[in-house]
């Protein structure tokens, strides 16, 4: 995710823990079966390869091609407006696609793009698996080299950390490797055969093993690379990370505050998801007991300058909006637009670029409103 120098989201301090379950929420055989990205809302978007699909999933599990005419569409990214940028392997293409569902193409020409990831400078990395190199895409539409050799080995996936480290899968070897910010590279992790696509969350990388039927964790550091789900046969059973069955692992991506997984069968062309992610977390900051009702606290500091904290309790799951208001009430922008399920969280608002002076911010649920004000003094 991408801000602007308005906005920096911390995504979560506390979170209430819940059972690791591994759940179907599209049961196959669906409309897809690869890249798997999410927008603001929360909603998925899903690639199918050897067809010319995208399909949008909301949270019911509702599901509706959102956009077609790729040639084998494979990895996808969503920018900070959700625009939504899908490669086509076989096509040499990258279309980007408006949330309203208007497609453009945005580069052709490109040798078998595979995934796609923004840097920090809004630059557009693209994965070439044939050609195992990345290029870099900036906003003109230049194409230059970003990274050849150094262990690429048919790259398909690419995620950043919060410190700028970028972490790139191999299919082809199943190894992953770490680039810092300075260039060096190193190997964090070797899945055994195939390896699908990855995500980053809270310190980890999540991988999917497509030959071996599992979902791999591996710390960033390199430290442990353990079978996180998946008993390694080929199926569809739900329940408990270690009883579980997988049947082609393929996209993964995981959900906004790092607590679900969601995962895409190559095979079955389901849906799978696995909730509780953050209950075997590393994370010193999770928190054991659930709130018992939605709340909206005072930011801390007030006043401030330029940056607050402001935490908010969600005691169900539920969809949740924070917005910024100036005091003739216009909307300054969104904090918060995601769903998120019970637990305490916090945002970070830098108000860099406004005016001394108090604001309004409010939460919003379906079953809930809240106002306060703070104050930016310069």
């Amino acid at each position: 995710m991408r801000f602007t120098n308005l906005l920096f989201v911390t995504l979560l301090t506390t979170i209430s823990v819940q059972a690791q379950q591994v759940e179907t929420l599209v049961t196959g055989p669906s409309t897809f079966n690869d890249g798997l990205v999410l927008d603001s809302k929360g909603n998925i978007y899903a690639s199918r390869y050897y067809s010319n699909t995208v399909t949008k999933i909301v949270r019911d599990g509702t599901t509706s091609i959102f956009a077609s005419g790729f040639s084998d569409p494979n990895g996808m990214v969503m920018d900070a407006n959700d625009t939504l940028y899908v490669t086509s392997a076989s096509g040499n293409r990258i279309d980007k696609i408006a949330p309203d569902g208007t497609k453009s193409i945005l580069i052709s020409g490109i040798e078998n793009p595979t995934s796609l990831v923004f840097d920090a400078d809004s630059n557009l990395l693209v994965t070439q698996y044939q050609l195992s190199r990345i290029s870099k895409i900036d906003s003109a539409g230049i194409v230059t080299s970003f990274m050849t050799g150094q262990g690429l080995n048919g790259p398909v996936g690419m995620n950043y950390d919060e410190a700028g480290n970028l972490y790139i899968g191999n299919f082809n070897d199943g190894k992953i490797l770490k680039r810092t910010p300075k260039g060096d590279v190193s190997v964090i992790g070797d899945i055994p055969g195939w390896m699908g696509f990855s995500t980053y969350s809270n310190g980890y990388i999540y991988a999917t093993g497509f030959q071996q039927h599992k979902i791999y964790r591996i710390a960033t550091d390199g430290s442990e690379q353990i079978v996180y789900a998946g008993t390694g046969g080929s199926g569809n059973k739900d329940g408990e990370l270690d009883e579980a069955t997988f049947n082609g692992p393929n996209g993964i991506v995981a959900s906004v505050t790092g607590d679900t997984l969601f995962i895409s069968d190559f095979e079955s062309r389901s849906l799978r998801m696995i909730t509780g992610v953050l209950s075997n977390s590393t994370n010193s900051e999770i928190e054991r007991s659930e709130p018992e009702n939605f709340n909206l606290h005072q930011n801390f500091p007030n006043p401030f300058n330029p940056s607050t904290t402001i935490n908010f309790d969600v005691n169900r799951a539920s969809d949740v909006i924070i917005s910024v208001f100036d005091l003739n009430g216009r909307i300054i922008l969104e904090l918060v637009n995601a769903f998120y399920n019970s637990g305490s969280y916090s945002v970070d608002f830098d108000a860099t670029n406004l005016a001394s002076g108090t604001y309004i911010y409010e939460m919003r649920s379906p079953d809930y409103v809240k106002i306060k004000t703070f104050t930016l003094i310069k």
